[in-house]
């Protein structure tokens, strides 16, 4: 009987094309480095200290560049806890200690972390993407040997910043740790048999529809992207009930609920694509209004009267322009409150001169239009303007001749004649 399985290899399907200078390159062309990171002590940790820890983190993603993507992986595995008692310098307290837990079962952890640099191209990739579509294989961003060591000069700067923070310590693996050797097993081999110890053997894969299996074990796998799927409230900790107090407060992770606390084995993976098309890894809510990056007003949207809007508009026509004009604010705080990338900017610009020059051509277009039209208009204008002084001046001489015919026919009064005593006062004084 023919077998009719489809079965292939895991070379034919392996994702990873190289391994050169501590960088994993993949058959795209994704340039990775890893680092293994060492994370406090669990329950030694204060809020204070966890705000100072996510600061951290958010300080050295900013420093990476566009079209990044930073993965931190969290292995928690179900061991048994072997002492070490052989060595000489043990005090009797500490041998008693390792004696006490000698093979008593733990949840190991092991986290590493990982950076990749890809290209706008490789981000907007979905599956059903072939390179078929291509013109080329290899990305031209990855030809630029400029944009590469930018990519590692920003991971080193991301390295220092974590560990300047005193909390958190990044070892960058080499590439025996990651492809291994013959005596140890590297991250590669570890993750496809689903193991943390120094083994060299990979298993049989087996994808069926109902399950997928890794040997004997047998995996499960859940997602969480969707905005609708996360909790309401997002902080950096919070308080762990069973070992905390009245007087002593003891603080986990936020995401401690499906890590430490998730008491089966399981790998918990992180991931954070840095794009271009939003402006969260560079700025803030607050950013905007500090460094003035919006364009509006900033309304306070404190209720001080404490009314609705039933109580402040009575009148259904007044509530109605109210609620319009809040929507309207809002729709215009939402517009002016990204900045706009670089595309958008030139298509905006390019719509504005083409408006620009068809608002020119039409009001050239008017203006011939107007003076083709002209000649005829312009000639009665001037008869009416050539008739309109021919009256005006008639009127004018009409109305002086009138004023000369007044002027004429005007007949002075004849004046008063004098008193006698007066005359006689006259003749009296020249008689003297």
């Amino acid at each position: 009987m023919r077998n009719i399985l489809k079965a292939t290899t895991l070379e034919n399907k392996f994702p990873l094309f190289t391994v050169e200078n501590g960088c994993i390159v993949s058959k795209d062309a994704d340039i990775t480095v890893a680092f293994r990171v060492e994370l406090p002590e669990l329950f030694t940790v204060t809020a204070a200290e966890y705000e100072a820890i996510h600061s951290a983190w958010n300080k050295a993603v900013k420093v990476l560049p566009d079209y990044s993507i930073v993965h931190k992986q969290d292995w928690f595995i179900k061991e048994n806890y072997a002492p070490d008692i052989q060595k000489d310098d043990l005090s009797f307290l500490s041998r008693s200690f390792e004696r006490h837990f000698n093979e008593r079962p733990f949840l190991n952890h092991t986290c590493y972390l990982f950076l990749t640099k890809t290209t706008k191209e490789r981000s907007r990739m979905q599956s059903n993407f072939s390179t078929l579509c291509r013109g080329f294989l290899v990305p031209k961003e990855i030809k630029d040997k400029e944009t590469v060591t930018k990519f590692l000069e920003a991971v080193g700067q991301f390295e220092s910043i974590m560990n300047d923070s005193g909390f958190i310590t990044l070892t960058r693996l080499t590439s025996d740790e990651i492809t291994g050797t013959k005596e140890t097993a590297g991250i590669v081999e570890k993750y496809f048999s689903l193991s943390q110890t120094d083994t060299t053997t990979l298993k049989d894969i087996q994808l069926n529809a109902e399950d997928m299996r890794i040997g004997d074990d047998i995996l499960c796998l859940h997602t969480l992207s969707d905005a609708e799927d996360m909790p309401g409230k997002v902080g950096t900790d919070t308080r762990y009930e069973k070992l905390s107090t009245d007087r002593s407060d003891c603080r986990l992770s936020f995401a401690s609920p499906v890590g430490v606390l998730l008491s089966c084995n399981h790998i918990y993976n992180q991931y954070i694509f840095i794009d271009d098309d939003n402006n969260l890894p560079r700025y803030t809510y607050d950013d905007f209004f500090t460094m003035a990056m919006y364009d509006g007003d900033i309304y306070k949207t404190r209720n001080l009267t404490n009314r609705s809007m039933m109580q402040m508009f009575p009148d259904p026509d007044d509530r109605k322009r109210a609620q319009d004009s809040i929507q309207n604010r809002l729709e215009s705080f939402d517009k002016n409150l990204w900045v706009p990338s670089r595309e958008e900017v030139i298509a905006a610009r390019e719509a504005r001169e083409a408006a620009e020059a068809e608002a020119a051509a039409k009001a050239e277009g008017q203006e011939i239009a107007d003076r083709d039209g002209a000649p005829a208009d312009t000639q009665a204008s001037e008869s009416r303007t050539s008739r309109g002084r021919r009256g005006s001046a008639t009127t004018a001489k009409k109305s002086n001749t009138k004023k000369a015919a007044t002027k004429k026919t005007k007949v002075r009064k004849p004046k008063a004649p004098k008193s006698s005593s007066a005359g006689a006062a006259r003749s009296v004084r020249r008689r003297k």
